[in-house]
């Protein structure tokens, strides 16, 4: 029967991972208004009206606010001190926060929304899209560290622990 290699989450991965899904969920937060608003802005230049139904709108808030920080959050504390984590998890969130970054990093480049952003939100555009970022690059972290300790040996790892703690 083959061993799978399996880690605990713990310390930089699972910080980074928390700080990652709570700057998320304020992003998600400071931005959800402001991209109704511009959809509503963009679509009436061209002639249509843009009207949400509550439906839609609980939808766009779950996925927004729940699913992708909230899953990962979840499923980052699961794995918590228990040797349950594999490299599917990383690999699969690396890649969502890979995506994300190159999102957030095209839209710092749109100037409508930039300026519609800066009278809605307290701060301007900035403040939030950074926010944003970091907690995407959080992410990223999180993957690329959890990785790693999935190929280090896992008797150098103890042995550099123990180094750690005796200093």
């Amino acid at each position: 029967m083959e061993h799978k290699n399996l880690r605990k989450t713990e310390g930089l991965p699972l910080y980074f991972g928390i700080a990652s899904a709570v700057l998320i969920l304020i992003y998600q937060i400071l931005y959800s208004g402001v991209s109704v608003a511009y959809t509503k802005v963009k679509l009436s230049q061209m002639g249509y009206t843009y009207n949400i139904s509550p439906v839609l709108n609980a939808v766009q808030m779950i996925i927004g606010y729940i699913i992708y920080p909230g899953i990962f959050l979840i499923l980052l504390l699961l794995g918590a001190n228990k040797p349950k984590r594999g490299s599917a998890f990383s690999i699969v969130w690396l890649i969502f926060s890979a995506l994300s970054i190159i999102s957030n990093v095209t839209t710092l480049f749109n100037a409508s929304l930039r300026d519609l952003s800066n009278q809605m939100v307290p701060g301007g555009f900035y403040p939030y899209m950074i926010i944003g970022l970091l907690g995407y690059i959080c992410m990223l972290v999180s993957c690329i560290l959890m990785l790693k300790r999935l190929h280090t040996p896992e008797k150098l790892q103890e042995v550099s622990n123990e180094a750690s703690q005796n200093q």
